[in-house]
């Protein structure tokens, strides 16, 4: 019988939508050990445009964030990159994108996902082969949309299960 995972995207989506992305480690910290008892799949912890955020804005350490979070949460921590645009909107070369794929696995992170906003799924296959070098599981998004309707496609498999990627 197939099972159906849920992820948790309390800490990134939430933070991003709600917050403005200004939600501090310290307001995370005591909710995290809650939400690694509930279950989850996976939980959503950062986006790339969060590391910029955080930096700029909270004068926090990104990296600390994950690695403090980790310490409490056992269930797999899921970071999306943006393709090949990482934290801004320029392309980065290949070899930035596989160190950042890296860190984010050295740093905690289990599960990395990778979209591009203009739907160009060319632009993920670096992010997307560097994790399945080092990443236990990867996420691709790509959204379609027409007129008011939007479906989104997601596949979500372990690497050995990826063909082209």
């Amino acid at each position: 019988m197939r099972q159906i995972g849920i992820t948790d995207t309390t800490l990134r989506d939430g933070n991003q939508c709600l917050w403005a992305m200004r939600m501090t480690t310290a307001m995370m910290l005591p909710v995290a050990e809650q939400l690694d008892r509930a279950g989850f799949e996976s939980i959503d912890l950062a986006s790339a445009a969060q590391f910029d955020v955080m930096v700029r804005f909270l004068k926090e350490n990104p990296w600390e964030r994950v690695r403090l979070m980790r310490q409490k949460i056992e269930t797999p921590l899921r970071s999306y990159i943006r393709s090949k645009s990482l934290i801004s909107f320029d392309v980065v070369p290949d070899d930035v994108v596989e160190l950042w794929v890296e860190r984010l696995i050295a740093n905690g992170f289990r599960v990395i996902a990778s979209f591009d906003g203009l739907g160009d799924i060319d632009n993920m296959e670096v992010s997307l082969r560097a994790a399945k070098r080092m990443a236990p599981l990867r996420s691709a998004r790509s959204r379609f949309a027409r007129a008011r309707f939007t479906a989104t496609r997601s596949m979500y498999a372990r690497p050995e299960s990826w063909s082209r990627v």
